[in-house]
């Protein structure tokens, strides 16, 4: 009876001592879920601060927040962050440094529709390895679209009819019309968030992985620019390649990149067509650098007034949260507008 009851009496031990691990595991988890919220909103208002003093032209030299347009951390004194083996994480972008999404629907710049073709060869679409050769751009094989037809369907999923979209002389069109019987694109010229693009064809999750920093969904149909200081490499080629005769020269855009973020104030930021123009001629006097520069005028900007911040706290543990934002910077000394917030 006594080895029965020490066996008993050993088993309750146990799972006492499992369960009350098991409980401060919950709670140590609970603790640092509230404390990485603060954390998190606290990073935020340092991106505040960073973009609150923006003036364009973007200049990596004189906007601080343009550190910080490569994920990394922010210094410990800005946050005093008293948690051991913690890091927080946090990344600036220009959504206008981006192409609008939006805007390729738009018939009074047709340009769109091209430079976000040209970005979506330039990221591979068209030579993506497909089991079946044989297979077609269909609902079911989003997998197959090139990117024209990809294009098309989306712009499918924005105008405003049933049909499927066509120009005159090209023989990609979209697909609205073989839709399933009963459903429809939604037709009204939004987009709410990147993730509703997996429902056009010619979008996949990995597509949709290459392009999430490349494009907005937040910046409107119409008057819509990209920021040439704040926009990557392949977003820049797509627009040089507007010009017909840039296309087979792949480092235009890196050229303007590098221009971009120059220190050189004869060279960059970049302020003008001029400017532009005078970046690409310095790099190869073979390059048509004004027919490029006139092509990408209509479509850039210099500067920017939106901004997608993402922060990241890390604890030594391996667990993390992220929360991402939008900043809105309006005319004169008025605090940023926030548009949205979400933490995960």
């Amino acid at each position: 009876m006594v080895i029965v009851m020490l066996a008993i009496t050993s088993a309750l031990l146990m799972s006492l001592t499992e369960s009350t691990f098991i409980s401060m595991r919950i709670n140590r988890s609970a603790e640092q879920r509230i404390k990485a919220e603060y954390i998190l909103k606290s990073a935020f208002n340092v991106a505040q601060e960073l973009i609150k003093n923006d003036q364009p032209p973007d200049d990596i030299i004189t906007d601080n927040w343009m550190d910080y347009a490569s994920s990394r951390d922010i210094p410990a004194l800005y946050l005093d962050v008293q948690e051991p083996n913690t890091s927080v994480k946090l990344l600036i972008k220009s959504e206008k440094g981006k192409i609008p999404i939006k805007a390729v629907a738009n018939v009074t710049h047709p340009q769109w529709k091209r430079a976000l073709t040209n970005l979506f060869v330039g990221l591979g679409f068209d030579t993506e390895s497909r089991p079946d050769i044989s297979a077609t751009c269909r609902i079911e094989q989003p997998w197959h679209c090139s990117s024209a037809e990809t294009v098309a369907n989306l712009i499918d999923y924005l105008d405003q009819d049933d049909v499927n979209h066509t120009e005159p002389g090209n023989p990609v069109q979209g697909i609205e019309s073989d839709l399933p019987q009963g459903e429809r694109f939604r037709n009204n010229g939004q987009i709410d968030a990147l993730e509703e693009l997996l429902l056009v064809p010619g979008f996949t999750p990995g597509r949709l992985n290459k392009i999430a920093q490349l494009v907005s969904v937040e910046l409107p149909a119409t008057s819509a620019k990209v920021n040439v200081n704040a926009a990557a490499a392949p977003v820049l080629q797509a627009l040089a390649e507007l010009f017909p005769g840039a296309v087979g020269l792949p480092e235009l855009g890196s050229t303007l990149e590098s221009c971009a973020k120059s220190a050189d104030p004869a060279i960059g930021p970049l302020r003008s067509q001029t400017m532009i123009q005078n970046c690409l001629a310095m790099r190869d006097p073979a390059w048509p650098a004004a027919q490029i520069a006139l092509q990408m005028n209509p479509l850039v900007d210099f500067g920017g007034n939106l901004y997608r911040v993402i922060a990241r706290v890390e604890y030594g543990t391996g667990m993390a949260f992220m929360g991402t934002a939008l900043y809105e910077k309006q005319s004169g000394p008025q605090p940023l507008k926030l548009k949205s917030m979400f933490l995960y």
